[in-house]
This record gives C-alpha cells, sequence and structure tokens, in this order.
C-alpha cells in the first residue's frame, strides 16, 4: 500500500517526475526508485517531509501504518 501511495504522490504533486520529487524530498534519485519499487519503506521523517509538502493531503500516518489488505 505504501509503495502505490507514494507513485500516488509523486503524480499528482510533481507530474510523474522522480527526479522533481526526489529534489523536493532533500534524497537521491535511486532511494526514490527503490520506494517505487517497495524495495525500501518510506521512514517517518519522510513520511513527514510528503505530509507537509502536499499541505496535508497524503498523511503520515498513511505511510508509516499503511493498511494491511486481507
Amino acid at each position: 500500500m505504501s509503495r502505490a501511495l507514494f507513485e500516488e504522490f509523486i503524480t499528482k504533486q510533481y507530474q510523474g517526475s522522480r527526479t522533481l520529487a526526489a529534489v523536493a524530498l532533500g534524497i537521491d534519485q535511486s532511494m526514490v526508485s527503490r520506494l517505487c519499487s517497495g524495495y525500501r519503506a518510506v521512514s517517518p521523517r519522510l513520511a513527514q517531509r510528503i505530509e507537509a509538502l502536499s499541505h496535508g493531503e497524503y498523511k503520515k500516518e498513511q505511510f508509516i501504518w499503511p493498511e494491511v489488505d486481507d
């Protein structure tokens, strides 16, 4: 869930540009790729940045404690 939500954030906020997202988030493009692929999880600190950049549209809790699909 977190992976899909992160990709949605990039699509909505940065028109799908991983480069722009990386710059705005203060992380490397390689980390953005890892987050999009699900290889890495969004950290609490990064979740806070996402919430701030999206002006609360994406809540940090959505990334830190994603709902589990049954």
